[in-house]
């Protein structure tokens, strides 16, 4: 794990030294790990390792796990009873890892039910809000509803939203009009709410 957070560093300091203003590290299965304490600190170790590089003069980081709705990932929608202490223990996990700017949570495919509560997360956030699993291509009005939504959710949390809206995951296996229709309508939608 040590060389792999080696790795990763050299290829975050080669980004910074080309003024990348963000860099977003995907881990499939970080959040998976919850509920595994030794797991959970290796991957918190290797995280912590790869993003300490010193002066990041003004670039963020973010990090992306594959179905990153904290109350969905280790327990079916069957177990409720569950979610809560995963969702609790991802959260403190996430909140530990220093140099962590925003935190990535692929959404959209659970049709954004957020029902978690936004205020156990301390690093900013970023909410998936359109389905790359589908060719439909989502609305203005409807990519407008969601983000109306997790702001609502985060007034209810008590928490002061710093909001970022993607795609839930990489586009590269859509075609190429949809996904472009897509980028276009969720941009018209950030617009439309700023102008509101």
């Amino acid at each position: 794990m040590h060389d792999y957070s080696m790795c990763l560093k050299e290829q975050i300091k080669s980004l910074i030294g080309i003024n990348s203003a963000f860099i977003q590290i995907d881990d499939p299965h970080f959040l998976h790990c919850a509920k595994s304490g030794d797991q959970s600190l290796l991957k918190y170790t290797y995280l912590t390792e790869a993003l300490n590089v010193g002066e990041k003069n003004t670039t963020k980081f973010a990090l992306h796990s594959c179905v990153g709705n904290p109350y969905s990932i280790t327990q079916p929608a069957s177990s409720p009873f569950q979610r809560p202490y995963y969702a609790s223990q991802n959260a403190l996990l996430l909140n530990r890892i220093p140099y962590l700017d925003y935190i990535s949570i692929e959404d959209s495919h659970l049709l954004n039910n957020v029902g978690f509560d936004l205020g156990l997360f301390e690093k900013d956030l970023m909410f998936g809000v359109i389905d790359v699993t589908k060719r439909n291509v989502e609305s203005v009005e409807y990519i407008s509803d969601i983000i109306y939504k997790i702001n609502l959710e985060a007034l209810l949390s008590h928490r002061n939203l710093n909001l970022i809206v993607t795609p839930d995951c990489g586009l590269k296996h859509m075609d190429l009009c949809i996904a472009t229709k897509k980028i276009l309508n969720l941009v018209a939608a950030v617009q439309g709410i700023r102008e509101a």
